[in-house]
């Protein structure tokens, strides 16, 4: 929240069950890490949201949240059902439950970043090979050739992972997504349907962002200053 406000941004939480809806002038939405999941009356104030061209930021935990997974669906963004297991953080001295990411997708989110970043206990975020019409989704990282996602929670829990082939997901496994999603404009005072461009009078394209990472605590106080992780 600090490095936030730091960047010149005021940071206000919400409680979309009292405010019903997104504030008009929230510059970005962030759901960060829900240990409960959100309830319709939520899910439909995020689509509201969503829909008048808003910018939203999920960062969704593995196994946490399971409509809020299915709301990222409908924008064509694929949260798995796995935990991302990589050896190369043994190496490097940490848990292999955080897996190093220093592959980054061409985007604008991405551009010129280089610094490796680490993403602790992390599902994957992929993007669906057929999104939605008026939904363009891409991959924005990816973790290295020795990782994978791990499908069998209970041998992790044992400390015994190892890759299942035909199972598990080999690396490299995608930790973040982005889907832009083009929205209809809103209606003009006194007109049931909005004029769409080009042409007079048309009101301009917009467009909405969803950006979805599978885990939150690389955001969080421990880790926020690790390597490339506040970038």
């Amino acid at each position: 929240r600090e490095a936030i406000q730091g960047a010149n941004y005021e940071v206000k939480e919400l409680l979309l069950l009292r405010e019903k809806d997104v504030p008009e002038n929230a510059a970005v939405l962030v759901v960060a890490g829900p240990k409960r999941d959100l309830l319709s009356e939520e899910l439909t104030a995020l689509d509201r949201y969503v829909q008048r061209g808003g910018k939203l930021l999920v960062l969704l935990d593995p196994e946490q949240a399971p409509a809020l997974a299915k709301f990222l669906e409908r924008y064509g963004i694929r949260a798995g059902q796995d935990v991302i297991v990589d050896r190369l953080s043994r190496v490097l001295g940490g848990d292999y439950l955080i897996p190093v990411v220093s592959q980054y997708e061409s985007h604008p989110i991405t551009k010129e970043f280089t610094l490796a970043s680490f993403f602790p206990f992390a599902r994957t975020m992929d993007a669906a090979s057929s999104p939605p019409q008026g939904v363009t989704v891409q991959v924005l990282a990816r973790t290295g050739q020795g990782s994978w996602a791990e499908t069998d929670r209970e041998t992790l829990k044992q400390g015994q992972a190892r890759f299942d082939p035909g199972k598990d997901r080999q690396g490299p496994v995608p930790v973040g997504a982005v889907a832009t999603v083009e929205v209809k404009p809103p209606a003009k005072k006194g007109e049931t349907t909005p004029v769409e461009g080009p042409g007079p009078g048309a009101a301009a394209p917009r467009k909405a962002r969803i950006v979805a990472y599978g885990t939150a605590a690389f955001a969080s106080n421990n880790y926020l200053n690790l390597s490339g992780n506040k970038d």
